[in-house]
This record gives structure tokens, sequence and C-alpha cells, in this order.
């Protein structure tokens, strides 16, 4: 189905009008000096650092995120999102887990090189949580 001519110059405005409203705000507003080099020092642009500090990422935080091995600005806020802090999502994320799975099984109190054990030994979530209550353990 092709949109009507309409409705992509409609599109294209909005994207202008977007854009241009993005352009009018300073990149480092609200960050002082010494923040900004922070920032910087880490190759952090000005975008990223604005939505990873509304996010209430400092710089401080962002190194623990980086020795997780978690970099991409999306996959922060998505670890975020879903409970987890840095070192706990790094774990997570090696043991093989995305935000969503690993958030279910940190629930049932699983921690990831456990949950990973579960999950490898071929049990689902709650088949494990079922043969743990039995006080079993996989097998490796």
């Amino acid at each position: 189905m092709t949109r009507s001519r309409s409705a992509r110059i409609l599109d294209f405005l909005a994207v202008a009008l977007l854009l241009g409203a993005c352009a009018s705000a300073p990149p480092w507003e609200g960050m002082s000096e010494q923040e900004i080099a922070a920032w910087q020092q880490r190759g952090v642009s000005a975008e990223t650092a604005q939505t990873l500090r509304r996010a209430g990422v400092e710089t401080s935080a962002y190194d623990g995120w980086v020795r997780s091995g978690i970099t991409d600005t999306r996959a922060i806020l998505t670890w975020l999102d879903h409970g987890f802090a840095s070192e706990a999502a790094g774990a997570w994320a090696a043991a093989g887990f995305d935000p969503e799975s690993a958030e279910r099984w940190a629930d049932e109190q699983f921690e990831a090189e456990n949950a990973a054990r579960w999950r490898n030994a071929g049990f689902d979530l709650r088949k494990a949580k079922n043969e743990r209550a039995r006080g079993l353990s996989p097998i490796d």
C-alpha cells in the first residue's frame, strides 16, 4: 500500500519540525564543564550523554556499563528499565540472557550463572523453579 502524497508531506514536516526543535537546544545544555569533559573523555556524544543523564546514568555509572560490556545506549536503557544495574546486567548478558528473560529468572531468585546452568541443561524457568523447590540442581 502506498502512502498518499499529503501523508508523506505531513511526515516530512513533522520530521523537519522535530529536527528544528532538537537543533535549537545547545547539545551540552545543563552540564558543567567538568561533566562535558568527562563524557567527551569517554567518547560519548552530547546527545547520548543527555539521554543517559535523563535515565540517571552519570559518567561513573557509565563506566560500570562499559566494564560490564554493555555500551549501546538502547541496551543500557533497556537493562535499566528491567531493574538491572550494570554489574548484574553484564552477568546476565554474559550468560546469554536478554533483559526480559533475565528479569523473569531474577524475579524467581535465580542468579545469572545458576539460571544459565538450568537453561543449558534443558530446563525452562517453570521447570527449573519446580525442580529447585524439590531440592534438585542441574547436572553439568
